[in-house]
């Protein structure tokens, strides 16, 4: 009983957030009639931005060296990796629009696994691109670590998202689906003109909004709905 009413009261703070969001964003989107308009709310990464610690530097790094010397150790690879792709498919516009609202809240995985990266995938994009080498790979990927990192997550969680190009990232990473992103997807219909909000502890961190030809543009009205770090 206690469960269901605190899910009922997060869903009635939800709804209120979405109301306020209708409200709020109306005059910046043309021609839209308020009662069409989709208000969907995706996670949001609102842990704060530290300098990455030493030992998980650390960390990293010596598991960088380790995969890299498994993966060239071994050359040519055992396994056929031709067939491997990690570079997304194409997506619905809304999918990199919510992506890119949420701020990477599923990043928080890597935390723990050094971004899914492996000698096998680094196998793969040698085999792909033979310049990279053990040194180079070695560079781009310290390189590519932020000087400030989101706290507790992965080493490349940057303030806006993942630091590393997308075909140098993980196909763990590229092919991950969060259960409000595919229920986002599965329910909006190409052409349909929407709002994403970014929500934490029912407050907006971030508003995105999508026209009826898939252009995506920042909603900065965020000061007058609250931030999830005032909360």
């Amino acid at each position: 009983m206690v469960a269901k009413r605190r899910l009922e009261a997060e869903e009635a703070e939800k709804e209120r957030l979405r109301n306020s969001v209708r409200d709020l964003v109306q005059d910046q989107l043309d021609a839209v009639d308020a009662a069409d308009l989709k208000i969907a709310l995706v996670p949001f990464q609102a842990e704060p931005l530290r300098p990455l610690p030493a030992y998980r530097r650390e960390m990293f790094t010596a598991f960088l060296d380790e995969a890299l010397e498994m993966a060239f150790q071994s050359w040519p690879p055992e396994k056929d990796l031709a067939p491997w792709d990690n570079k997304p498919a194409d997506e619905p516009a809304i999918v990199d629009a919510a992506c890119g609202t949420c701020r990477g809240k599923c990043c928080r995985f890597g935390a723990n696994s050094h971004a899914f990266l492996s000698a096998e995938f680094f196998q793969f994009l040698h085999l792909n691109d033979p310049t990279l080498t053990a040194d180079t790979l070695t560079e781009y990927y310290l390189s590519h670590i932020p000087d400030q990192s989101v706290d507790g997550s992965c080493v490349f969680h940057g303030p806006m998202g993942c630091t590393l190009d997308r075909d140098m990232r993980s196909d763990v990473c590229n092919d991950f689906i969060c259960t409000a992103l595919a229920e986002l997807s599965a329910g909006w219909v190409g052409g349909e003109p929407a709002v994403l909000v970014g929500e934490a502890r029912g407050k907006a961190g971030a508003m995105t909004s999508i026209d009826r030809d898939g252009q995506t543009r920042a909603i900065d009205k965020l000061g007058e709905l609250g931030r999830p770090s005032d909360a």
